[in-house]
């Protein structure tokens, strides 16, 4: 339901996310030629993230969880989704610190935030030393493996379309659309 996930993306990749705009849970799509909507939507997310922040800190509250059970309000869960994160810091520099800000501080207060990036080297390590999950599908060279997911352990996925490993406790192999 719209009321318990609120979904924004920016699309950097090919504007193919662009065919979910419709749906009821799409807060908004910006694009990697729209600076204004790129701009704006992160101004929005960095206000939401402050706004959450005063309401948790005035309840005497450090997650979402606990918002919800000492209030009785249901906020909704947000996630930001960026397809190819590799032009985003070239293109909009500025919005480095809104990544860093909201890959860091972002969870506690149910704000999520999904990338893409073609390269291993594509996310900004600013950025990827905030995150805590990580997922590989198939890889090229074995060694990017665990520069992506840490050790991986010697775990490589199977030569299947959608296979992949996730960065967990363990590293898990996995299998996506």
């Amino acid at each position: 339901k719209p009321d318990e996930v609120s979904v924004y993306i920016m699309d950097f990749g090919g504007h193919v996310l662009g065919m979910f705009r419709d749906y009821p849970h799409i807060g908004g799509i910006a694009n990697d030629n729209d600076a204004e909507t790129t701009e704006k939507l992160a101004g929005l997310l960095s206000r939401e993230l402050d706004r959450r922040k005063q309401k948790f800190a005035g309840e005497g509250v450090g997650n979402i969880m606990a918002y919800r059970e000492a209030t009785g309000k249901k906020i909704p869960y947000i996630v930001l989704v960026l397809d190819n994160f590799v032009p985003v810091i070239s293109l909009y520099p500025e919005l480095e610190d809104f990544f860093i800000t909201f890959t860091r501080e972002g969870g506690n207060y149910g704000m999520y935030f999904v990338t893409t990036s073609g390269s291993i080297m594509g996310l900004s390590y600013k950025v990827g030393q905030n995150m805590t999950n990580a997922l590989a599908l198939q890889m090229t060279d074995k060694g990017d493996y665990s520069q992506i997911l840490g050790s991986n352990e010697g775990l490589e996925p199977e030569k299947n379309p959608g296979r992949g490993l996730i960065k967990r406790k363990h590293q898990l192999e996995i299998q996506v659309a």
